[in-house]
């Protein structure tokens, strides 16, 4: 299994069918007069490959958020995964995506967050987020 794609969007939805729904996609970082600071919601969406092998089972999938100083801040969404067997394109495996939403995160530092994603507790990869200072305009 590999984790194909993985980002932050305002929200997002995935239907029945697989399909992803994303409001504002891409989000990579938040300027912020000063911390700490909460934000009231977001989306992390992700698109999970698994192997013919893989399939056919149930996986656990767990998200962490690590601060810049390297402690957990708090968040561990946890989900299960099922993956059916392919009917067709068997050599492709299965391609999940999944629509985490998150209520309330805190960032208590500025600087790069890293968004870890495991499945079955192996980590798959993961991505940063920047927290910056806000400059004052300038008049």
């Amino acid at each position: 299994m590999r984790l194909e794609t993985a980002f932050l969007a305002q929200a997002a939805e995935v239907t029945s069918d697989g399909r992803v729904f994303v409001h504002g996609g891409g989000i990579e970082g938040f300027m912020t007069p000063a911390v700490p600071f909460v934000l009231p919601s977001i989306a992390i969406v992700l698109r999970i490959q698994f192997l013919l092998e893989e399939c056919g089972i149930e996986h656990q999938l767990r998200v962490t958020v690590t601060s810049p100083d390297g402690a957990d801040c708090g968040l561990n969404a946890v989900s299960r995964l099922s993956t059916q067997a392919p009917q067709d394109f068997a050599e492709r495996g299965v391609r999940l995506f999944v629509a985490i939403t998150i209520n309330n995160l805190l960032f208590a530092y500025m600087g790069l967050y890293t968004v870890n994603v495991f499945v079955n507790e192996r980590r798959l990869d993961g991505f940063t987020v920047a927290v910056a200072q806000a400059r004052a305009p300038v008049d």
